[in-house]
């Protein structure tokens, strides 16, 4: 199944928990300043947080991974500067 999230460009992820998730958590493909915080992630088949290309700033902020069938985070290419 896709992801349960995609992020787009300028936008804030915050206060949520993503449970039981067949597939991917989070994704992004290409986004700029982008900011997660407060996400629970738990018993997700997928990768919980998949980032590809991003760019700008990317602020990843008190995240909790629970039973992840794939890998936890995943950057993979950009430019972004991660905090």
């Amino acid at each position: 199944s896709g992801p349960a999230v995609t992020l787009g460009s300028n936008s804030t992820f915050s206060g949520f928990t993503l449970d039981g998730i067949t597939g991917s958590g989070i994704v992004s493909n290409g986004a700029s300043n982008v900011n997660v915080a407060n996400i629970t992630l738990k018993d997700i088949t997928g990768d919980a947080m998949r980032l590809t290309n991003t760019s700008g700033s990317v602020s990843l902020q008190n995240l909790e991974f629970q039973s992840i069938g794939g890998r936890g985070l995943v950057i993979d290419g950009g430019t972004a500067t991660v905090d």
